[in-house]
């Protein structure tokens, strides 16, 4: 039986390098979905150096200078076990919104964070003796996401757990950066008018459970409890603080 005293100040310590997660958010959105694609050629070549150059800074920032762009995070286990019962409570409340078909947007912002995937694989069946035609497209889909992810865990826990040459870690991830965005580009891809950004939560609880109405239904369910418990905070906060005279 845990103390209540052991239970409040019980409690879990992580670090997290912040360059890395920029670096991974500035490689899905630039080099692997390939967004901003219009304007002209020099425009379009001054802007993958730009780009390029940022991204090479991050990961250069984030192997170098690690305790500049690392902090450690404590997460108390009384608020895992508050987020988790809201949670909860949520999906209960909203547990038929889940079966409910994808319309207009929704549809639209799904698609769209798949598109790399979907331009490549139907690349892939027209230029080569694979045929996925026996297969169910959100199948293939999920799969081949899945694949990515395997490789950048795979690739992350390599050059984190084994000692590589620095400069050749930064010039293999900038070459990758530029070539994924040539290519996107190149299949027709890059040319959501949306803030590409916002594609990228769908498309990791996509890549993780599948192309379906309730992982997209679930996303949305999470950021709306997102919300809700951000405007009980303000509220809660608004009740404790003194009125201002003016």
């Amino acid at each position: 039986m845990i103390r209540p005293q052991l239970f409040h100040k019980k409690k879990f310590t992580f670090t997290v390098n912040w360059g890395y997660l920029l670096a991974i958010f500035s490689f899905w959105v630039y080099g692997f979905h390939g967004a901003i694609n219009i304007g002209s050629l020099p425009f379009q070549l001054f802007f993958l150096l730009f780009l390029t150059c940022s991204f090479g800074m991050l990961i250069t920032g984030s192997l170098y200078l690690k305790e500049k762009f690392s902090t450690v995070q404590t997460v108390f286990l009384k608020d895992v076990i508050i987020v988790l019962s809201i949670v909860s409570i949520f999906f209960i409340v909203a547990v038929k919104k889940f079966t409910q078909p994808l319309v207009g947007d929704q549809l639209f912002y799904t698609y769209w964070s798949k598109i790399h995937e979907i331009l490549f694989l139907l690349k892939l069946n027209e230029f080569s003796n694979l045929s996925f035609d026996d297969f169910k497209a959100v199948t293939v889909i999920h799969l081949f996401s899945l694949t990515i992810c395997a490789f950048v865990g795979i690739f992350f826990f390599v050059i984190t757990r084994y000692t590589f040459s620095k400069p050749l870690i930064i010039l293999t991830l900038c070459f990758w950066f530029v070539f994924f965005r040539l290519l996107v580009i190149t299949m027709g891809g890059g040319g959501n008018p949306h803030p590409p950004g916002q594609l990228l939560p769908i498309w990791i609880t996509t890549s993780l459970f599948g192309l379906n109405n309730f992982t997209y239904q679930l996303l949305l369910l999470l950021l709306k409890i997102q919300v809700q418990t951000k405007s009980l905070s303000r509220l809660f906060f608004l009740k404790q603080a003194p009125l201002h005279p003016f």
